[in-house]
């Protein structure tokens, strides 16, 4: 007869520092961001901030997939988007100066693989392969948490406590993702403001943001803003989805489809932006076999992975934690330049002082590896009264400033002499707002030539 055996699934990273993209047209018809989606959905709620590795999970579920049989096999692969048995690369490692992926599984030493599933795992993945003892609770997660410490540059030492292990536990699957990217170009710490942030319309909370004005991949139109920032020496970006409503996150959630980023990144032009973030640090934690995605997988439970065990459950446990801050790089350079009439310097303000959705992407694969909202500050920096009310920014377009001749509204500057220009005289958007009433334009460039009558 067959013992019963319980799995437990942990998934554990850490990224220090966020950033993303250059500007590329896109193929996010891939398994990997269509599971994002539905992960996402499946954690969010309302009032949380949610931060989660796609890739992390996908990558563990792998695992476990290639032990499974019949149905099981069938229902992991509508999880996972499988068809034809085919896994597309998602990740570039050999670019990405500072990430470390690692997986293993952790078998009680009573037991053995099944053979077949070892020659299968070992041919396809870098897993490591280890025997534990987990009659020795203590002994067990001290090894564990060890080797997780190892492989998050001693970032993540405490793992699993007492609690995460039991009698039923007779293997362990695990994978670590450490990211640490420096932004190619940093925020200076100089600049860093104590702002208002928006939860909704009753709740501020006063935190540190991050400020920057640099060229960036941009995109928006009369639902959101979208913004790439890239990190330094690598093949990964951070990416930004801004609604302009205070509470536009929920519509833009439920749009979130391969399709959906596929349009922000194919449309993206290169802007100057007025950046603006806040400085944070997420933690997620996710019991996924609760989530709707999963419930049902414990129902199949067809799995040849330890010789001569029967699997009756599956625990997936998904820990993460982000820190988002203004480390980086310097870049001094000297350019000469040609100046020419091309308008009102354009700057874009990107303000993200109201909930967003954020995602970091291999530039690649156009993979998501990490995905988040953020929506909720730390309940300390709460403000006791509502200073301020929230209005959304009306620079968020690609737009034309308002080109007046000689008092006459021209549609180009094309075809003016140089040489007849008297005087040029340039307002900001609010001045040339007031002074002509077209809040379309980005300011007003007034020509005098010498020959006005």
């Amino acid at each position: 007869m067959k013992r019963t055996t319980k799995y437990l699934i942990f998934l554990y990273l850490l990224i220090a520092i966020l950033t993303n993209s250059n500007a590329q047209k896109s193929n996010l018809n891939n398994p990997i961001n269509s599971f994002s989606f539905d992960v996402y959905n499946d954690i969010k709620s309302d009032s949380n901030n949610i931060f989660f590795s796609p890739y992390s999970i996908y990558s563990t579920l792998l695992l476990v997939h290639e032990g499974a049989n019949g149905k099981t096999k069938e229902k992991l692969e509508q999880i996972l988007y499988i068809k034809n048995n085919s896994i597309p690369k998602f990740i570039d490692n050999t670019e990405i100066a500072e990430v470390k992926i690692a997986n293993s599984i952790w078998l009680d030493k009573k037991y053995k693989f099944d053979k077949k599933y070892k020659k299968a795992i070992t041919a396809k993945y870098d897993v490591a392969l280890e025997t534990i003892d987990f009659e020795n609770p203590n002994s067990a997660i001290a090894i564990i948490n060890q080797w997780t410490a190892e492989n998050t540059n001693q970032k993540i030492n405490k793992l699993l406590s007492p609690n995460d292990i039991d009698s039923l536990n007779k293997a362990i699957f695990l994978n670590t993702v450490y990211f640490n990217g420096e932004w190619k170009k940093q925020f200076n710490n100089k600049n860093t403001t104590i702002s208002t942030f928006f939860k909704n319309e009753n709740e501020n909370y006063k935190i540190d943001f991050l400020n920057t004005k640099e060229g960036l991949q941009y995109y928006a139109n009369e639902e959101l803003q979208f913004i790439t920032k890239p990190y330094k020496d690598s093949g990964l970006s951070f990416c930004v989805i801004l609604p302009l409503q205070l509470n536009g996150y929920k519509e833009i959630e439920d749009k979130l489809s391969h399709q959906f980023i596929h349009k922000l990144l194919d449309n993206m032009t290169f802007e100057t932006i007025k950046l603006s973030l806040p400085k944070i640090k997420l933690t997620g934690d996710y019991n996924l076999e609760e989530t709707e995605l999963f419930s049902d997988l414990n129902s199949y439970s067809d799995f040849s992975i330890i010789k001569n065990q029967a699997l009756n459950s599956v625990n997936i446990k998904h820990k993460s934690l982000l820190e988002l801050n203004a480390k980086g790089t310097v870049a001094i350079a000297a350019t000469a330049m040609k100046i020419i009439i091309t308008g009102v310097p354009h700057v874009i303000d990107f303000n993200a002082n109201h909930p967003f959705i954020f995602f970091i992407m291999d530039n690649k694969t156009q993979s998501i590896v990490f995905m988040g909202r953020y929506n909720q500050p730390p309940q300390e920096k709460k403000t006791s009264t509502k200073e301020i009310s929230f209005s959304k920014t009306t620079n968020h377009y690609t737009k034309e400033p308002l080109y007046l001749l000689d008092n006459k509204k021209i549609k180009t500057l094309e075809g003016i002499d140089a040489q007849d220009i008297e005087s040029i005289n340039i307002l900001p958007v609010a001045e040339a707002t007031d002074k002509y009433g077209d809040s379309r334009k980005n300011g007003a460039i007034i020509i005098t030539t010498k020959h006005k009558e």
